[in-house]
C-alpha cells in the first residue's frame, strides 16, 4: 500500500501545482486568455486524477489476485502444529499466537477456525442451554478471504476519498491540495 501512498502524494503535488499555475494565469492573463489556461491546466489535473484512479484499481486488482492466491487451500501448507489441533492440546491463549504465526497460510487458517468453532461449540455444550463457557476461542481473529477482501475494498475506497478530498475539499483545514488535513490522511493511509 506504500504504492497507493506515492499515488496520492503525486496526485496530491498535481493538484498543488495546478492550483498554483491557474492563480498564476489569473494574475497574468486577461480575463477571457486566464480561463482558457485555467481549462487547460484543470483537463491535466484531470488526466492526472484519471491515472491516480487507474493505479488504485490496478493496486487492488492486483491485491485480490493475491489474494486468490492465498485463499488456495494446499494440503502441503499443513504444518506439524495441526496434530495439536487434532489431539485439542492448543489452549485459549496459545490459539492466538498461532493464528499470528499463520495468517498467511489460509490452509492452517481453516484448519484453526475449524479447531476453535469445533472447541467453543463443545464447550457451549458442556456449559448447558442459557449458561455462556468461561472461555471461548476468538474465531474471529482468524484471517478469512472475505475479512481480506473487504479490508482490499476498503482502502481502495479510502484512496477515492483522500483523492475527493484533494479535489472537493475547501482550502484549509478541511481539505484541498494543501490542507493538513489531506497531509495527515495521506501520511496515515495504512501501510
Amino acid at each position: 500500500m506504500s504504492n497507493i501512498k506515492s499515488v496520492l502524494r503525486n496526485y496530491q503535488k498535481a493538484a498543488k501545482t495546478a492550483q498554483e499555475k491557474q492563480r498564476q494565469a489569473r494574475e497574468l492573463y486577461q480575463p477571457d486568455a486566464a480561463e482558457r489556461e485555467c481549462a487547460r491546466i484543470a483537463a491535466w489535473l484531470d488526466g492526472e486524477r484519471s491515472k491516480a484512479q487507474a493505479a488504485i484499481d490496478e493496486d487492488r486488482k492486483g491485491r485480490m489476485k493475491a489474494l486468490d492466491d492465498w485463499k488456495r487451500l494446499d494440503g502441503s501448507k499443513l504444518t506439524d502444529d495441526v496434530k495439536l489441533l487434532d489431539h485439542n492440546l492448543v489452549t485459549v491463549e496459545q490459539f492466538s499466537g498461532m493464528v499470528e504465526k499463520y495468517s498467511e497460510n489460509a490452509t492452517m487458517c481453516a484448519a484453526l477456525a475449524r479447531y476453535a468453532e469445533r472447541r467453543n461449540a463443545d464447550a457451549r455444550k458442556q456449559a448447558g442451554a442459557g449458561t455462556v463457557p468461561e472461555s471461548l476461542f476468538p474465531v474471529g481473529i482468524v484471517p478469512t478471504a472475505e475479512a481480506k477482501a473487504q479490508a482490499i475494498s476498503r482502502t481502495a475506497a479510502g484512496a477515492y476519498s483522500v483523492i475527493g478530498l484533494i479535489d472537493n475539499g475547501f482550502s484549509g483545514f478541511g481539505g484541498g491540495a494543501d490542507s493538513p488535513m489531506v497531509d495527515t490522511a495521506i501520511e496515515n493511509f495504512p501501510a
